[in-house]
């Protein structure tokens, strides 16, 4: 297994009570929430990713966050618990303030359970989802945001990147299995072109089996050469024995062809004709058109 350790390149917190002052140089990451004074710290952490961090696939992903202090009003006997947000926009640590601090995803991506922790001890978080985001997409790391849980009157304080235990994030990792690499790949494209003339004494007439699988698109055009009017529609197949009606029906009383375009997808196709009249002297072309798509490719194994 390989680890690899992630620093943050920003680090700070902002305060709802003094919504436009910046806390960048404090060495703490300072969590607050206060529900009778309606003010709120919350902490932002951006890692600095490296550029390789696309090619190698997250195991996993814990951040260690070293806990100063904190206090619970234990009143409200509430867990104490920080979350962690994913955030959706980008800040910069030194002119972070409330007024500008970047929205987040607002479901938590983990918790941070604060319950029987010591102080003065690093506290670990599973952020491996996060993280697998910010490896996706790289230019999407905007960093996370660290809110209290509940809204009750209570702090935690973290220490922050100047402290003397910074934040930091270890990835377990493995390496990608490269993609095979295909080479020489070709388009093979043919045109069929199939004429049948269907001449029967009779009311009704169907046209040979001509196999679509290949076929990308499909064009049938009927031509009436007798004097007798007929009515033409198709019928796809699985298999050659059961057959589904089309619902597109042509009715020719002249020469004029008429083309139909199957809409439904099988492997075979046929055309049905019958005599308008019930009797008569069925005499028809028949033409199928379609276009064959064909695809070659040589691939070879990974290195």
């Amino acid at each position: 297994m390989s680890t690899l350790n992630l620093t943050p390149s920003d680090a700070t917190y902002v305060s709802k009570c003094s919504p436009d002052e910046n806390f960048c140089a404090s060495d703490i990451l300072r969590i607050k929430s206060d529900k009778r004074l309606g003010n709120l710290y919350v902490g932002l952490i951006k890692l600095d990713i490296p550029p390789f961090l696309p090619d190698i696939r997250v195991d996993r992903a814990f951040l260690y966050l070293f806990l100063d202090n904190h206090y619970i009003d234990r009143t409200f006997f509430l867990p104490r618990q920080a979350l962690i947000l994913k955030n959706l926009s980008n800040f910069s640590e030194c002119a972070a303030t409330w007024s500008n601090r970047p929205a987040h995803s607002g479901t938590p991506y983990a918790v941070i359970d604060l319950r029987d922790r010591f102080c003065l001890e690093y506290v670990k978080c599973d952020i491996t989802a996060l993280v697998s985001d910010w490896s996706d997409l790289p230019a999407k790391n905007y960093g996370l945001t660290l809110e209290l849980a509940s809204p009750v009157c209570g702090s935690i304080f973290f220490e922050s990147k100047r402290g003397n235990h910074p934040p930091f994030v270890l990835i377990e990792y493995s390496h990608k299995k490269p993609e095979p690499i295909c080479r020489d790949a070709r388009i093979i494209s043919d045109f069929v072109d199939e004429i049948h003339r269907l001449q029967q004494q009779g009311p009704r007439a169907t046209s040979p089996l001509i196999d679509i699988s290949r076929s990308k698109t499909v064009s049938v055009f009927v031509q009436n050469l007798g004097s007798n009017p007929v009515t033409a529609h198709l019928q796809i197949s699985p298999d050659g024995s059961s057959f589904i009606d089309d619902p597109q029906l042509v009715r020719l009383t002249d020469q004029n062809p008429a083309v139909i375009v199957p809409y439904r997808f099988a492997k075979y196709l046929r055309t049905v004709v019958q005599s308008d009249n019930g009797t008569g002297h069925i005499n028809v072309n028949i033409r199928y058109q379609s276009q064959l798509l064909d695809y070659s490719f040589e691939c070879l194994k990974a290195p």
